[in-house]
């Protein structure tokens, strides 16, 4: 049954090992037995482990430090400890499931009305059937699944859907795609990986130079992502999402206040924020796309600005970027003024800001399971200065009491507004200027 926490929160942890009784297993067939892979739980083969999993789970998900063109998202992760025999992967009752890629979902869902003080803040989570909402949707890993017959506990260890993509490494296939947008490139290269989640992939995009699909999906998709400044990760239900242009101004779906003390109703309080956000510094880039094999004699503009006060003060930092899939010229110039607006001078802004449900604000909780990648929040500091900052990363630990997660963030005004006092340039108003 799911758990009830002292904040508010119902709690539910699901393996996909459900079977019918006397149901038959591969190669141990029963005469008459015509209920084959019939299932034993009102959810399909999904049955709720919440009381077996002791008190204490973390999930984390967050971009690594690849310096590509924007925050390159990699895959959630959770880990929780199973307790009892029937966790026996040799002897126990689902001894031919267990393991390796066996599917893991938990949800939560929330005490009566708190969504909808959550759709005030911004967020606008789907509640599943039952009105549970996906906190986490994955796999047990690779090797993920240990077993201790002394303590009689399972150390389970998942992750998300990123890693099917990560391990689709089709044979080339003919060109294909010429001309199509990033959002539709994003589809495809999923379709030909044999996606198995859903999508929630926003249309539009530049348009891309054809594909032989021959890379790894996810190695694909990531520099589909550094072409279109675009924002892509697995979200928490299990679909793959993409968001063109998404660190200049596009895809917000959360407007929230993170303070150091509640002010305001729209407010939730901070208990701490980390130091200055290390942003990466870029002051001298050079972009372009790359040749295009199908247009005889093609010659591809290569497009180079630099920052020459920053320079002067931080030293040059090269970035160059020669491989993109764009088929226009001018995008490299738009691309590469966006890298020069948003790297060429360090951010001021806080890194980190700590959510814990002792501040007894019922927002935190709901707050830190429903985090996705494309949320911006307005940080106040201590000295009042307010900075538009994006999600890039969080842990989370979650027990029966209390719920504490680190948010990793990134300073993305200068993404959305694309200019500095004295600095403007042309053409920048496509980008949304007017964040001040």
């Amino acid at each position: 049954m799911p758990a009830i926490t002292t904040y508010g929160i119902d709690l539910l942890v699901e393996l996909a090992v459900g079977r019918a009784a006397d149901a038959g297993v591969w190669g141990r067939s029963t005469w008459g037995q015509t209920r084959w892979g019939s299932t034993d739980t009102t959810t399909g083969d999904w049955i709720d482990v919440t009381c077996d999993v002791i008190d204490g789970l973390r999930m984390t998900a967050g971009s690594n430090t690849d310096d590509g063109v924007t925050r390159r998202w990699e895959s959630a992760s959770a880990a929780f400890t199973l307790d009892g025999p029937q966790w026996d992967p040799w002897n126990g009752p689902h001894r031919d499931v267990l393991g390796d890629r066996t599917p893991v979902r938990i949800s939560w869902r929330a005490a009566a009305g708190l969504l909808e003080r959550l759709a005030l803040f911004g967020v606008h989570p789907t509640p599943h059937t039952g009105g549970w909402v996906a906190a986490f949707t994955g796999f047990i890993a690779t090797r993920g699944y240990s077993w201790d017959p002394g303590t009689q506990q399972a150390e389970v260890a998942c992750v998300d859907g990123t890693s099917v993509l990560v391990s689709s490494d089709g044979a080339a296939q003919a060109l294909q795609g010429a001309g199509e947008t990033a959002s539709a490139r994003v589809s495809r290269i999923a379709t030909a990986a044999l996606w198995p989640g859903g999508y929630d992939i926003t249309a539009g995009g530049t348009t891309v130079q054809a594909t032989t699909l021959d890379k790894s999906a996810w190695t694909e998709l990531l520099e589909v992502a550094d072409t279109d400044l675009a924002l892509m990760w697995v979200n928490r239900a299990g679909v793959l999402a993409y968001r063109p242009r998404g660190r200049v101004g596009q895809g917000v779906r959360l407007s929230g206040r993170l303070v150091v003390c509640e002010a305001t109703s729209g407010d939730v309080a901070v208990m701490t924020m980390g130091a200055n956000q290390p942003s990466i510094s870029r002051n001298r880039v050079t972009v372009a796309r790359r040749k295009d094999d199908t247009i005889p004699g093609d010659t591809p503009t290569v497009v180079t600005l630099s920052d020459r006060e920053s320079i002067t003060r931080f030293q040059a930092h090269d970035y160059k970027r020669t491989d993109l899939w764009h088929t226009n010229n001018a995008w490299s110039t738009t691309l590469a003024q966006a890298l020069i607006v948003a790297g060429a001078w360090p951010s001021p802004a806080p890194g980190q800001a700590l959510l814990d449900s002792d501040t007894g604000d019922e927002l935190v909780p709901t707050i830190l399971l429903t985090l996705e990648p494309d949320m911006t929040f307005d940080v106040i500091d201590d000295g009042g200065r307010a900075y538009r900052e994006a999600v890039i990363g969080w842990d989370v630990q979650v027990s029966h009491d209390g719920i504490e997660g680190i948010l990793h963030l990134e300073d993305v005004t200068r993404w959305s507004s694309m200019a500095k006092w004295g600095t403007a340039q042309w053409g920048i108003s496509l980008w949304g200027i007017g964040g001040f």
